[in-house]
C-alpha cells in the first residue's frame, strides 16, 4: 500500500484562542475615552474607531458587541452620542 506525501496522519490542533478579560480598570478606560471622545469629522465616535483605539493603546483586540454588553461602558456611548 502507498503511503501519500504530505499529508499528516493527525490533524494539527490549533491552540485554543486567548480572550483578554474586561478588568474593572478596563472598563473605566473604556468609558472615560469615549465620554472624551474629540468631535472630529475625520474621527467619529463609533464601536470600530473605540476598538481600534482600545487596540492602539493595548495591543489587544475587542469585539464591539463585547464592548457593549457592557453596562457602563454603553451608557457612556449612548450619553456621548447625545451631546
Amino acid at each position: 500500500m502507498r503511503r501519500k506525501t504530505g499529508l499528516p496522519s493527525t490533524p494539527k490542533k490549533q491552540p485554543p484562542r486567548q480572550r483578554r478579560q474586561l478588568t474593572s480598570e478596563l472598563r473605566q478606560w473604556f468609558a472615560a475615552e469615549i465620554a472624551v471622545w474629540p468631535d472630529d469629522p475625520k474621527l467619529p465616535l463609533s464601536w470600530e474607531n473605540v476598538v481600534a483605539r482600545g487596540y492602539a493603546t493595548h495591543h489587544w483586540t475587542w469585539s464591539r458587541s463585547g464592548l457593549a454588553r457592557i453596562p457602563e461602558i454603553a451608557a457612556a456611548f449612548v450619553n456621548a452620542r447625545r451631546s
